[in-house]
Formats: structure tokens, C-alpha cells, sequence
């Protein structure tokens, strides 16, 4: 009996902890179905307020290099309590934003609490979790982004579309507030103050052989993925003119593949992820290639973009898969580098794929998203082949 009752409070610990993952997931996508009524309401340009995801990005990528390694410092629990208290601010702020700039400015910061509440997140679900369910329990609180993108930003897209845009950061602002007290509920371990001569330095990791030309290619495939994802559902909405709600079943679509290509992840194990990383990049380009040719096509766009979610969910488990598995004394330290150069990805991808977009339309960013994955390839069998 007194197992069963320590069964379900861990559950219910996981549930909260992916509830947060699920929020930071849903707050840095939800813009791109609901952009154009951001921009209307604003009086205001679809890229102007594209460039709160970059800084959302910029934000996200500076908290993960230079405050994220102080979570050992203050302890986990303490450092996500911090990290979703300065989430609700942004979010409330990004509610009431009266211009672009106000909205840059209130997911800047919403970046900067994203960049600790995820490493410490998934810290937590290890102190969680028995030795013997350390995968299983991480499994779960990852499973937050699926959720995001299965129910939370098209659920958001519909809030939005058919009562007002401001509602959607609204709800997510309460739910972050509901999170923040229940983080009680979550142990304690790791809430130890490190000795103050301890110096937390991510950059060393960068030592590490094989660290950077895999950065390189995380970096490769985030700036196309959040470059394509910025726009996708606008372009959808101007070419099918279709409604906020639409667009969002097309993010939901991307859900469904995400979860979708969990299973295919079995074969990583079988074929070894050094092997079939290159291949699948050169897949993601033909996925991304489909992406243009279907554009005209509502139905089409729904099939394409479930394959895309697929294999971005097996490409991410590869990338992290291999920076794991460097060093296990510094996996932390690589892995904070790995969201650091995500975020830098997401800041060059909407910035450059926002230039090429308003220029020369969504065709253009479809090429550079299959260029880079492209260039991914090919440094991966560069330095394979240089080793042989």
C-alpha cells in the first residue's frame, strides 16, 4: 500500500514537471499560428513581431550558457521555482503588449526563465525517478513537448482565433502560476548551496572531441526548423486563406508525427546513430522540399508536415544521442551547450528565414532549410571519412 501511494506521488511529480516542459513548449511556438492577428492588433508587420521569436531564441540561448550552470549552485528545485515565476511576469506582460517592441521585450525575458527551467526540469526528473527508471521518467517530462504540440498550441490557435490572441498568454500565464505551487510536491534533493570556489564553466566542455562538428550540425538543423516553423502556418494561412484555428490543426499535425516517430527511434540502436544521422538529414531536405510542393494543398500540407514532426523527433534524439555519450563526467555541460546552440539556431533561423520570406517569399526559405540540412550531411561524412 505505502508503495503504491509513493508510485503515484512520483507520477504526480512527473505530471507537474512535464506540465512545465509543456508550457516553455507552447509559449516559444504559439506565436506562429497566431501571428497575423498579433500583427493586425499591434498595427504592426508580420516580421516585426516574428522578431520576438528570434529574441525569444537570443534570451534562451544566453540563460542556458551563463545561468543555466548555476543550477547546481542554488539547487534545482529552487532555480525552476525562479525560472516560472519570471515566466508568468513575461507571459502577463506579453498579454498586455501595446507594440512589437513591448512583446521583443516580455519574450526576451520569457526566454531568459526558459533557459532554466528546462535544464533544471529535466534535472528534477532524475531526482524523481528510481535507478532503474532514470529513461523512462526523462521519457515523460519530455513528452511535455509532444503535448505542446499536440493539444497546447492548437488549442491556443483556437482560443485565439475565436475570442482574442491576448487569452492565450493569459491561460498560460495562470497555468504557470498553478505550476509554480505545486513545485512543493517535487523533492527537494539537489536544494544544496555549492561551495562559492566552484566555478561552472560550459565553454570547456567545447574540448571535447567531436563536440563542435556536432553543434554544428544541431546548428545546421535548428535554423532550418525554426526558420520553416516561423512562417509555415502564415504562409499556410495566406495561400489557403485560412483561419488561426486551421493553422493551428496544421502544428497539431506536427504533433502527432513527433509522437508518431518515437517508436522509429528503436532503430537508432540497431544501425548506430553516427551511420543513419546523415541519411536522415538528407531525408528532413526532401521533407522539406515536399513542404513546397504541396503548399497549395491543405490536405497535402497536413500529410507533409506529420512526416516533418516524425523526423524531427528521431533527428533530435540523434543529435542528443551523440553528445551524451562524449563524457560522462561533463554531460551536463555539453548538453547546456547543445540548448544553447539550439536557441542560436532558433535566433539565426527566424531572423535570416524572416528576410528571406519578406524578400522573396516562402519558397526561398524552403531552399536554405534543404541547404542546410544538406551542409549537416556532409560534415557529418566528411569527418567520418577523414577517419578511415
Amino acid at each position: 500500500m505505502a508503495g503504491t501511494a509513493e508510485e503515484k506521488g512520483g507520477v504526480n511529480q512527473l505530471n507537474i514537471l512535464m506540465l512545465a516542459v509543456a508550457v516553455v513548449a507552447s509559449n516559444s511556438l504559439v506565436l506562429s499560428p497566431i501571428l497575423p492577428d498579433v500583427a493586425r492588433s499591434l498595427s504592426s508587420t508580420h516580421i516585426a513581431i516574428s522578431r520576438a521569436v528570434a529574441v525569444y531564441g537570443a534570451g534562451t540561448m544566453l540563460s542556458a550558457l551563463f545561468l543555466a550552470p548555476q543550477i547546481d549552485r542554488f539547487g534545482a528545485r529552487q532555480a525552476l521555482r525562479f525560472g516560472l515565476l519570471a515566466l508568468a511576469v513575461a507571459l502577463l506582460c506579453s498579454a498586455g503588449a501595446t507594440n512589437s517592441l513591448m512583446l521583443m521585450g516580455a519574450q526576451a525575458l520569457a526566454g531568459l526563465s526558459a533557459g532554466i527551467i528546462l535544464p533544471a526540469t529535466y534535472t528534477l526528473a532524475t531526482v524523481c525517478a528510481g535507478p532503474n527508471d532514470l529513461s523512462r521518467s526523462l521519457g515523460k517530462v519530455l513528452f511535455g513537448w509532444s503535448l505542446a504540440f499536440a493539444c497546447g498550441i492548437p488549442g491556443l490557435a483556437l482560443i485565439s482565433d475565436l475570442l482574442a490572441w491576448r487569452l492565450a498568454y493569459l491561460i498560460l500565464f495562470a497555468v504557470v502560476l498553478i505550476i509554480a505551487v505545486e513545485i512543493h510536491r517535487v523533492p527537494s534533493l539537489g536544494d544544496r548551496v555549492a561551495n562559492d570556489t566552484v566555478r561552472f564553466s560550459t565553454f570547456s566542455a567545447l574540448s571535447y572531441r567531436d563536440v563542435l562538428r556536432l553543434l554544428a550540425v544541431c546548428l545546421c538543423f535548428t535554423t532550418a526548423f525554426y526558420g520553416v516553423f516561423a512562417f509555415l502556418a502564415d504562409q499556410a494561412r495566406q495561400a489557403l486563406i485560412i483561419s488561426a484555428s486551421a493553422a493551428g490543426a496544421i502544428i497539431l499535425a506536427f504533433g502527432v508525427g513527433f509522437a508518431a516517430g518515437t517508436p522509429a527511434t528503436q532503430l537508432v540502436d540497431k544501425i548506430g546513430a553516427s551511420r543513419l544521422l546523415p541519411v536522415v538529414l538528407l531525408m528532413n531536405a526532401a521533407v522539406y522540399g515536399l513542404m513546397g510542393v504541396a503548399g497549395n494543398d491543405y490536405t497535402a500540407t497536413l500529410a507533409v508536415v506529420i512526416l516533418w514532426g516524425a523526423m524531427t523527433n528521431v533527428s533530435l534524439n540523434m543529435i542528443v544521442l551523440l553528445l551524451s555519450q562524449i563524457s560522462s563526467t561533463d554531460k551536463g555541460r555539453i548538453l547546456g551547450l547543445n540548448s544553447a546552440t539550439t536557441y542560436l539556431g532558433a535566433t539565426f533561423g527566424v531572423t535570416v528565414a524572416g528576410s528571406f520570406y519578406e524578400s522573396f517569399g516562402f519558397q526561398t526559405v524552403l531552399l536554405w532549410a534543404v541547404l542546410l540540412q544538406i551542409c549537416g550531411a556532409m560534415l557529418l561524412w566528411a569527418v567520418r571519412l577523414s577517419r578511415q
